[in-house]
């Protein structure tokens, strides 16, 4: 019967410490978001074979963080105000997709690991979405879409 009872909290045990170490608590990532979130919102989070993605609001901006499945930092991204771009891209913006032609549907920015920041605007004009991708210094580039 002892033998039994030690076989039990064994695998009691070895299941416990399993199941531990999938879980977030223990990953970088997470830790790092209770860092971030301490007086924000609560933190969603999403987890695929790819990445990992924590999604909260932070001052008031949805914010979302990516991470490796192991936990490594790979990038943010958060929506921004228009007139928040570098002042050369709102000039070719508005000269090349003028409302009320094009209206604006989101601003994000992107910052990766390497703090390499890009900005994209998403434009709609007629139902087609046109999606501009734009640097540090203001160049515009469409990625995909109209014109």
């Amino acid at each position: 019967m002892k033998k039994l009872f030690i076989a039990a909290l064994v695998t009691i045990f070895i299941s416990t410490s399993s199941f531990a170490a999938n879980s977030p608590e223990n990953v970088r990532s997470f830790k790092e978001m209770n860092n971030i979130s301490n007086t924000n919102s609560s933190v969603n989070w999403k987890y695929t074979e790819s990445f990992q993605k924590a999604s909260l609001a932070v001052n008031g901006q949805n914010t979302e963080y990516f991470y490796t499945p192991e936990g490594d930092y790979l990038a943010s991204s958060k929506t921004f105000d228009f007139d928040k771009l570098p002042k050369g891209a709102i000039k070719t913006i508005t000269n090349n997709y003028a409302y009320p032609s094009y209206s604006l549907i989101e601003c994000i920015v992107i910052e990766n690991a390497d703090q390499e920041i890009n900005y994209y605007v998403s434009m709609e004009k007629a139902g087609k979405t046109t999606i501009l991708q734009i640097n540090e210094s203001g160049t515009v580039s469409n990625i995909s879409g109209l014109k």
